[in-house]
């Protein structure tokens, strides 16, 4: 569409942002899993946790935090795949129609 030049730039870019609901259905469950995996490991291999432990602090409390930003990259996914991916469809469906018939 773009290379055919029957669409603007503004166009364009709104084709773009309706796709991205449905990009990050995929990249924030992924980045909190590589960010826990990372962070975690990186405390594992400086012996952080070991030291946390030592002074008397749970495994629960130190994992209280990585559960709470695994809910809320949940929460953010439920709501880009139930609500704002179907929402920004419909759009994206007419835009692409009507930008694929201009010549």
């Amino acid at each position: 569409m773009f290379v055919r030049h029957s669409g603007s730039g503004s166009q364009i870019l709104k084709l773009f942002l309706c796709i991205f609901p449905g990009v990050f259905t995929f990249t924030i469950p992924m980045a909190v899993l590589i960010g826990v995996l990372l962070g975690l490991g990186r405390m594992a291999a400086d012996s952080e946790i070991i030291a946390l432990t030592a002074l008397g602090i749970g495994r629960r409390r130190i994992l209280l935090p990585v559960g709470v930003l695994a809910f809320t990259g949940a929460v953010a996914t439920m709501l880009m795949t139930l609500w704002l991916a179907p929402y920004h469809c419909a759009p994206f469906a007419s835009w692409k129609r009507i930008l694929s018939r201009r010549k």
